[in-house]
């Protein structure tokens, strides 16, 4: 009831402000609504903020994890609607406990709006870990093609042909599709870089273009030749965490299953000697 009254009284205020800014300007709703928006996009922090999510939601692969085109008013959409799927839970929550105090409502909208930013981001954590294998084919399917004298956009195609990540072969694909229509290179590289949060896929761009700058390439291929084995040891450092991990919650799951066993037993004890001494 309390938060049906703070709704209430905040839209009649928000139709109170609009209805004073209506009325000094002329405008219709509409009208003002549009150009205080533009306003609004036209600050250069705005832009600058708007932009870096933009960047950040394509660099994580928004479009893989949601398996299609999401734009970044779809994702501010998954964040309101998150925010208000977790409000409405402690809702019913409330309803069945009566206990949730009011001020939790707000704490649980902010939580669901953070939700979808915060999934994305390990989303795009778990996929750069399993693209690790995909990225060391790349890096080594690259130096075998150039030592054996192909062109850059020839050995960019070999390598999309051996990398089995679907979000990688098309960027590998639209990358050489680039190349080989005689666009900006370099923009070419950069737009293919822009893809992905991902420290080794930014160096092999780089290595593209010092390649591409330099004309140096025997020392650019020793370069990745160098990445090539930092990758083993952090695909090998990466099973190892995740053998830990795994051997850490079978680990709690046993010692979990031992105390849940301890207190049954102890409860049971417990009642048998109350039901003796009685």
């Amino acid at each position: 009831m309390i938060i049906l009254l703070i709704i209430t009284a905040t839209a009649f205020l928000l139709l109170a402000v609009q209805a004073a800014l209506v009325k000094e300007s002329g405008e219709t709703v509409a009208v003002l609504a549009k150009r205080k928006l533009l306003e609004l996009s036209g600050r250069p922090d705005i832009r600058k903020y708007f932009l870096s999510k933009q960047e950040m939601i394509v660099r994580c692969g928004i479009d893989y994890k949601h398996g299609k085109h999401v734009t970044l008013q779809g994702f501010y959409g998954y964040k309101l609607l998150y925010g208000l799927l977790f409000t409405a839970l402690v809702l019913a929550l409330n309803i069945w406990l009566h206990m949730i105090p009011v001020y939790i409502y707000p704490i649980a909208f902010f939580v669901g709006w953070f939700y979808e930013e915060l999934s994305l981001k390990s989303y795009n954590k778990k996929e750069n870990d399993h693209m690790m294998k995909d990225v060391q084919e790349m890096f080594r399917s690259f130096v075998y093609s150039q030592k054996g004298g192909q062109s850059m956009s020839g050995s960019i195609s070999t390598s999309a042909m051996v990398v089995e990540s679907k979000r990688l072969k098309e960027a590998l694909i639209d990358l050489y599709s680039s190349l080989q229509v005689n666009k900006d290179t370099e923009m070419a590289i950069e737009s293919f870089e822009s893809r992905f949060e991902n420290t080794y896929i930014s160096a092999f761009a780089v290595t593209l273009k010092q390649m591409l700058s330099t004309g140096k390439s025997d020392e650019m291929l020793m370069s990745l030749q160098k990445s090539i084995s930092d990758l083993e040891i952090a695909i090998n450092v990466t099973k190892k965490d995740q053998l830990d991990l795994r051997q850490t919650f079978y680990a709690l799951i046993l010692f979990g299953t031992a105390i849940g066993l301890v207190m049954f037993l102890f409860m049971q004890n417990l009642g048998n000697i109350t039901g003796v001494t009685g």
